[in-house]
């Protein structure tokens, strides 16, 4: 059977954005928890980047984060290539974390479990990012680092309004205290962010480091 214009279209995309595009990711528990409760997913050929941080304590996070990196692609990939990116990023997302939530809530052991999510859709020379939660997407351009996100966590809203320093933040006890993460019980709050240009490399991490994955698109 001959290939339609379309199948034909979307194989030559796939194959010319796998080829400027260079992508790693790696993890590690660290030293204090005893699981790890981070996850990444990498997809060269659709453009479709990840990760995600556990929150909930004991096994719960976990099993959020790693529900974010198997079911978000699939969510992503099921809208057509006419919908706009950032449509479909912040939809998806937000249809992700309202089906964490209702896995979780209907089992006694995963209740009050969540994830923060930054996601990112590559296609041709842009970049679309969303994010919930306090993990971060930087931009690096000529050795200089942009943090592309702003944490939805609430010492970010307090630094924001003022009443807060960068250094208070820091010693802050309740740095981990976020405000919008997967799977949270109200409404899901997604941010998104368009960064169009080549020549970039867009690093996703959580706040300590132990998540990583870097994203390189290079000159055609």
């Amino acid at each position: 059977m001959t290939p339609s214009f379309i199948e034909t279209f979307n194989f030559i995309k796939s194959y010319l954005l796998s080829s400027v595009l260079s992508a790693g990711g790696l993890t590690d528990k660290g030293r204090v928890r005893e699981n790890n409760e981070d996850a990444f997913y990498i997809d060269r050929e659709k453009g479709i980047f990840i990760v995600s941080d556990g929150v909930g304590g004991e096994q719960a996070g976990e099993v959020a984060s790693r529900m974010v990196v198997d079911y978000l692609p699939s969510y992503i990939a099921s809208f057509p290539d006419s919908s706009s990116p950032d449509s479909a990023l912040e939809t998806s997302i937000i249809d992700v974390s309202n089906y964490i939530r209702d896995y979780t809530q209907a089992r006694e052991e995963l209740k009050g479990a969540g994830a923060t999510v930054v996601a990112c859709l590559v296609e041709n020379d842009k970049a679309t990012i969303g994010h919930m939660g306090d993990s971060r997407a930087y931009l690096l351009r000529d050795n200089n680092f942009k943090q592309l996100t702003e944490d939805h966590s609430v010492v970010f809203a307090l630094i924001k309004a003022g009443i807060m320093t960068q250094d208070e933040a820091k010693k802050s006890t309740i740095q981990n205290r976020i405000t919008s993460c997967a799977g949270m019980i109200e409404e899901p709050l997604v941010s998104i962010h368009v960064t169009s240009r080549i020549n970039l490399t867009i690093k996703m991490r959580n706040k300590v480091t132990k998540n990583l994955v870097r994203i390189k698109i290079d000159e055609e």
